[in-house]
């Protein structure tokens, strides 16, 4: 398959997993729901937006990831973006839309007879993301350097032919 189609094709399934979905999930929910989690302190509309924004960020990632020859530093600067943005992404999602919060998520729900707080603690998957795309990017630079040696043994191979 062409590697311009493979890569829209990537950058299609990535969208409409990442924004498209989102969107339309989003809008689903019960309005009564809604008002619910807005007593929560979360700003639906803009953990939307965020999730939204870096969906279309990692498709465009996705599709420049796989237009380039892995030799190139093009690739190699999509590729480390593109899994930077996916912590990002995972930062937002479990922060609730606060990257401040870095996993640690605290509810205040007010009823007649008084006041409920919770604490959740995600920080751990935090860490877990922060060790997982530190080995992406180490195995990237890895798969970068097999490729240019690769480029070059070729290159090399290639002058050493007799014509």
């Amino acid at each position: 398959m062409d590697r311009k189609i493979k890569a829209l094709i990537s950058a299609v399934v990535t969208f409409i997993s990442f924004a498209a979905i989102p969107f339309i999930l989003i809008m689903l929910i019960p309005r009564e729901l809604v008002e619910y989690i807005s007593k929560m302190n979360i700003n639906l509309a803009a953990l939307q937006n965020e999730i939204i924004l870096i969906g279309v960020v990692l498709s465009a990632l996705s599709f420049f990831k796989n237009v380039f020859d892995e030799a190139s530093l093009r690739y190699l600067a999509a590729s480390i973006l593109s899994t930077t943005a996916w912590l990002l992404y995972v930062f937002i999602f479990l922060g609730l839309g606060n990257l401040q919060r870095l996993g640690m998520i605290d509810f205040s729900i007010e009823f007649e007879h008084g006041l409920n707080k919770a604490t959740i603690d995600f920080r751990f998957f935090v860490y877990l993301s922060i060790v997982s795309v530190a080995l992406k990017i180490i195995h990237t630079l890895l798969k970068f350097r097999e490729a240019r040696i690769e480029k070059e043994k070729l290159r090399l191979a290639g002058q050493a032919a007799p014509s």
